[in-house]
């Protein structure tokens, strides 16, 4: 008797495209690339490189071939940070930890591509910027800033830079939305 490999749905966050004219993808032929390369009913949400897609692999093998295929069929290396619609789920279930619905403007959520360690973390927790609040849960960072994330000095760059982990944002309305489209 052989055994079937479930289908898991996932969500392809990636990094730093279409941002500031860097790393230019239509998601057109984003989203055939993923369909040429096997993944099952992918379909892109905006212009950020988000892509939802049902698959058999493993979500450390998904990353690895999602990275891939952006190399051999757009000619980009980006770092794809992989979530399954139960940990989006999860993601949001509880809300955001630093503000309410009156709020999404400021809230945001850095997606690690792994769980940073854990004295990175804790050394990282206890900065302080006047611009903004947030808060490391596991393999997210959950950000309020007060005045927008343009202006704060609490960056991408930064976050990846005191956690040693590569990492993405996006905003709460992208991700609420985007863990409906993962869960119809």
């Amino acid at each position: 008797m052989s055994s079937v490999t479930p289908m898991t749905t996932y969500v392809a966050l990636l990094r730093a495209v279409n941002v500031g004219g860097a790393n230019r993808i239509k998601m057109a032929d984003l989203k055939a690339a993923f369909v040429t390369n096997g993944f099952v009913d992918a379909t892109t949400h905006i212009q950020t490189g988000n892509v939802i897609f049902t698959s058999k692999l493993a979500e450390s093998k998904v990353k690895s071939a999602v990275e891939a295929l952006i190399t051999e069929h757009l000619a980009l290396s980006i770092t794809a940070i992989v979530r399954s619609a139960k940990e989006m789920t999860a993601v949001i279930a509880g809300g955001h930890p630093l503000g309410g619905s009156e709020e999404l403007k400021q809230l945001y959520v850095s997606f690690l591509d792994q769980a940073p360690k854990q004295d990175l973390a804790e050394s990282f927790g206890a900065r302080s910027f006047p611009d903004a609040e947030f808060e490391v849960v596991g393999r997210e960072v959950f950000i309020r800033y007060h005045a927008g994330a343009g202006t704060s000095k609490l960056t991408n760059g930064l976050i990846e830079s005191k956690l040693k982990v590569k990492s993405t944002a996006r905003n709460w309305n992208v991700t609420t939305n985007l863990t409906r489209l993962l869960n119809p």
